[in-house]
């Protein structure tokens, strides 16, 4: 601890800084109250207690309290706007803050909010909105800087609605944003253009002047490819190249990194001694190129990063210092999280930091196991995988041996982009043999990145455990720390001490124990999942035996790019590690039970597919026919039981007619014995639906109910109610117009002392029954809630 504190001390404040930003998120309230305790506390310290031997925990503790006062004031913005979200008519009054990004009819930006308008109430003061905007071809379309008024309603972002999901409200507060609204064509007046900085205003339209400049001198492949790796723009990137660049490990050329900042920094350092500038002036110029650079692709934190570390490096050597890596790595980071404490949770960020730490510390004593461009690559994989496994499920093995060929020809393609762009600004004759030779290398680059992915080295693990990350990563520090006994002509000697292998054993195996017990596990687990108004439950039984009961969905003309299947269920399933599913069973031919079904029919094998045999009318349902066909496949009756203890009850052998809705009361239902705990589904069975099953005589008690058709009050029958007398109820339901759930079903359900939960509120509902009792635990309650038991 001595040695870290006086050769870099950067590194003791970052840690306590960044651990009081931790505690700021968790704790948000806290920091509002440590204001005027911590200047008390500091001017003790200064003019007290600095020389006392506890002087350095008191300075640690300071610290902590800055990062967490720091991170409530960036909450604060955010709270703020927080007061106005609602489904009334907002009118906003601000100026544009970052680039705008283009999708077909839309534009999307953040919005620095300076007045605000909503029932006759006036706020005046700061606060960013993510703006979703129609527009014409032919109108005015909003750029940096631009001050515009708006009419929208301000609503809250969307949060995280089951285990391990992104959470959409969590990025757009970490970037201090507060609100989303969504602008209709016509609902907006540009008030004066040309605003905002400068700078940021100039290096925007250079860098829209070279994207223009290689889309008219370059083919559409080799152009889009370029526009990726130059500014991350990736919207008309072809899917197969982008699929190519991930199974290889290479997605990173795609989205501007520290990696790329670091090649524009060698390429202009390169021309300075083609032009044979003085070395002080060169490095003078390449620190100017690389802050216009950054500021030309946006706020990303990877590229701020590598711009404060060459920054620093320069200084140094402008001073003739012999600048640190780790300092300089420190002092990019408590930079970065001085200006935003609260960007430590982006995935840009923790990727970027742990890339450059593993760059920095590890690649030293690998190199003692490889040759010198491997032992760069391998470090900078160790120092990212976990994270890539836990946010996106991937692991690249190909990388370790694309990236050493893929980062120098990368280099080479972003520098002639670069000169392409500046030539063709000047004299346009000399673009012709620029843009031929770099689409030539660009030809090699794209083929470099089919042949690595056609290698069996792509893998796409279950998200390891939070805890199992972090894990890894102290191990990670601590393995450096011991790294002189690490290496390999010490390997047989006395100081690799036997605690410091069981280390690494350890975490390798709590990693592999934690797909393990998964496998053994003795438990069912029931997750209700959220895909908005509609219906979705995964049943995980013992033995890794799957089922999925209704996929959610939207009708064709509501869904637009949202595909239920695609964005929720696909995405869950590739976090659990589930490939495959035993059974498959839709309840009814309706939209929002169906239609989530098509995709995941077309992606993963599923072993039998049961229905209720009912046709629906939509070229989705036909579509959804055609794939639940395509394999094993059964017709649900009453009396039909299906292994592992799932009953069917309804419909009868002939459907029932002449109901206000025969689609709805011919759903399946379906009873799941385990143990002594049942379950009970219900699909969207609708009153007459239910008399039909109380006169059945069939046995309706269980101890979960999933309550019918999203708690429509068609659905409500206390008789029915009282048959199936749960402990628990869940109901399936998103925003809707229906009033759904009726306040007549949520009030029967509260006076009956059943718990109720409902997936538009508690996110997913996951059930865990060990087959004596139950635990229920909702997505979104906090990290210390453990459920409830029944």
């Amino acid at each position: 601890m001595k040695v870290v504190h006086m050769r870099r001390p950067l590194l003791w404040v970052l840690a306590c800084y960044s651990l009081g930003c931790l505690f700021g998120w968790l704790l948000p309230s806290l920091g509002r109250h440590l204001l005027y305790p911590l200047i008390l506390v500091t001017l003790y310290y200064l003019f007290a207690a600095h020389r006392r031997p506890w002087a350095r925990w008191l300075a640690a503790l300071l610290l902590v309290a800055l990062g967490l006062l720091r991170t409530s004031a960036a909450l604060e913005g955010p709270r703020q706007l927080a007061a106005f979200h609602s489904r009334e008519e907002t009118t906003l009054r601000g100026r544009v803050a970052t680039s705008p990004i283009f999708a077909e009819d839309r534009v999307r930006f953040a919005f620095a909010v300076e007045e605000l308008l909503q029932d006759g109430i006036r706020f005046r003061g700061r606060g960013l909105v993510q703006v979703t905007m129609e527009v014409a071809t032919e109108g005015k379309i909003p750029a940096y800087g631009d001050e515009l008024l708006l009419l929208a309603p301000l609503r809250s972002p969307r949060t995280a609605g089951n285990p391990g999901e992104f959470c959409y409200a969590s990025h757009l507060l970490r970037r201090g944003i507060g609100g989303v609204a969504y602008v209709q064509e016509g609902d907006y007046a540009v008030l004066a253009e040309g605003g905002g900085n400068v700078l940021v205003r100039r290096a925007m339209a250079t860098r829209d002047r070279f994207i223009s400049l290689w889309r008219e001198v370059m083919p559409p492949t080799q152009a889009e490819v370029l526009i990726a790796m130059a500014t991350g723009q990736r919207g008309d990137l072809p899917s197969d190249i982008e699929l190519d660049f991930t199974r290889t490990g290479l997605g990173h050329l795609l989205a501007v990194s520290g990696v790329h900042v670091g090649l524009v920094g060698a390429f202009v350092l390169l021309l300075g001694r083609l032009f044979r500038l003085p070395q002080t002036v060169g490095q003078v110029l390449t620190a100017i190129a690389i802050f216009f650079y950054v500021l030309a692709i946006g706020p990303r934190a990877s590229a701020w990063r590598a711009l404060l570390m060459a920054v620093g490096a320069i200084g140094g050597l402008l001073l003739h210092r012999r600048a640190d890596g780790l300092n300089l790595w420190a002092l990019a980071a408590l930079v970065l999280l001085l200006i935003n404490p609260l960007q430590w949770g982006e995935v840009g960020f923790q990727l970027s930091f742990a890339a450059t730490w593993a760059l920095i510390c590890l690649t030293s004593p690998i190199r003692a196991f490889l040759p010198g461009v491997l032992a760069a690559s391998a470090a900078a994989w160790l120092g990212t995988w976990p994270l890539m496994a836990y946010h996106f499920q991937q692991l690249a093995l190909a990388g370790l041996l694309a990236n050493p060929l893929a980062i120098p020809l990368a280099g080479v393609i972003l520098g002639l982009g670069l000169l392409l762009g500046l030539v063709g600004q000047v004299w346009s004759p000399a673009a012709a043999p620029l843009s031929w030779c770099l689409v030539k290398l660009m030809d090699l680059f794209l083929w470099l990145a089919r042949i690595f992915a056609r290698l069996p080295l792509y893998f796409e693990p279950a998200q390891p455990p939070a805890v199992l990350v972090a894990g890894y990563y102290l191990l990670l520090l601590w393995l450096w720390q011991q790294e002189r006994r690490l290496l390999p002509h010490n390997i047989g000697n006395a100081p690799i001490r036997r605690r410091q292998l069981a280390a690494v054993l350890l975490i390798l195996t709590l990693f592999v124990w934690a797909r393990v017990v998964d496998l053994y596990r003795r438990d069912l687990v029931v997750t209700f999942l959220d895909v908005g108004q509609g219906d979705a439950a995964l049943l995980e039984f013992p033995g890794r035996v799957r089922v999925l009961i209704d996929g959610g969905g939207r009708p064709e003309h509501l869904a637009g790019d949202f595909d239920v299947g695609r964005d929720v269920l696909l995405p869950y399933f590739r976090r659990r590690g589930i490939k495959s599913l035993d059974l498959v069973i839709c309840t009814h031919p309706h939209e929002d039970h169906f239609q989530g079904l098509i995709a995941v029919l077309e992606a993963m094998p599923v072993s039998l597919v049961v229905d209720n045999g009912e046709v629906g009318p939509t070229a989705a349902y036909e579509r959804y026919h055609l794939l639940a066909r395509r394999g094993d496949y059964l017709t649900g009756r009453a009396g039909v039981h299906l292994k592992p203890g799932i009953s069917i009850l309804h419909p009868p052998a002939v459907h029932l007619a002449g109901t206000t809705s025969d689609v709805n009361n011919n759903s399946i239902v379906c009873r799941v014995q385990f143990g002594q705990v049942s379950f009970l589904f219900t699909g969207d069975l609708d009153f007459e639906g239910q008399e039909y099953l109380l006169k059945g005589g069939s046995t309706l008690a269980a101890d979960v109910l999933k309550y019918p058709h999203h708690g429509s009050r068609l659905a409500f029958n206390p008789s029915f109610l009282a048959a199936v007398s749960p402990q628990v109820c869940v109901i399936s339901v998103g925003p809707n117009p229906f009033g759904q759930p009726a306040p007549a079903v949520l009030s029967f359900l509260a006076g009956a002392g059943v718990a109720t939960y409902r997936t538009d509120l508690d996110g997913a509902v996951r059930v865990i029954a060990d087959g004596r009792s139950l635990r229920v635990i909702p997505t979104r309650r906090n990290l210390l809630f453990r459920g409830e038991r029944f």
